[in-house]
């Protein structure tokens, strides 16, 4: 079946395709969104706790708040992979027609090989728009992120008076949100980013950035983001 065969319904959490010449219709599970909206909410229970306990010395709900912020920046970060993948499985309602046969194969080395700003870069040559530009507000913005999410999950202790690559880390997020109160006079990593300024500016950069970077590939109707504007509040 040809490709000019299918028509798509995106509705940016699930992808109806509906095949023109049978009575077939698929669905595909979209999570860039479902992500975005899950940094959302944890954003806002991290907000919640920090909130209540503005006056109170480090307790229990430390752990709980920690554990809410780690979950908004995996979701956060997880979100711009996902957008990227989904992006590329829609390619041939993407991309040129003349690229389209060749997407498999480039795809296969592309996804072993290269960063999600790298994928993004192919997206918008592939449209014949500029790439993205790496010395912007926003891209410094998402690296910040992708280097906090790459540092938690690949996580290497330091003791406080052989401080390394700790204080590289935190020099890397200076400017991009507040430390809270129960760390502000120590590096922001690795216990200064837990709060909600962090939070909230992950969730605000990944929504940012994928807005820019649907206005730079001419794709305005690829995501429908007032639809879904008041469950992103972070």
């Amino acid at each position: 079946m040809s490709s000019d065969s299918h028509h798509l319904i995106a509705t940016s959490i699930n992808v109806v395709s509906i095949a023109s010449d049978a009575a077939t219709l698929t669905v595909r599970v979209n999570q860039a969104i479902p992500y975005l909206m899950g940094a959302a909410r944890y954003s806002r229970l991290v907000g919640e706790i920090e909130s209540a306990n503005a006056q109170a010395s480090l307790g229990p709900f430390w752990d709980e708040m920690r554990d809410h912020a780690v979950v908004a920046i995996l979701f956060a970060d997880a979100a711009l992979e996902s957008y990227t993948n989904e992006l590329f499985a829609d390619g041939r309602h993407v991309f040129p027609a003349e690229f389209v046969p060749g997407l498999d194969v480039l795809w296969s080395e592309l996804e072993r090989r290269k960063s999600t700003l790298d994928k993004l870069d192919l997206a918008l040559s592939l449209r014949n728009k500029p790439k993205l530009d790496r010395n912007s507000v926003i891209l410094k913005s998402v690296r910040a992120l992708a280097c906090l999410r790459n540092e938690m999950t690949h996580f290497k202790p330091e003791w406080s008076n052989e401080l390394d690559k700790h204080l590289t880390i935190s020099a890397a997020l200076q400017g991009f949100f507040q430390s809270n109160r129960w760390f502000s006079g120590q590096q922001i990593f690795p216990n200064g980013w837990i709060g909600h300024s962090c939070t909230k500016w992950a969730v605000e950069t990944a929504v940012e950035f994928l807005k820019h970077f649907e206005s730079q590939a001419d794709l305005p109707e690829r995501t429908r983001w007032e639809d879904w504007r008041s469950r992103l509040v972070a």
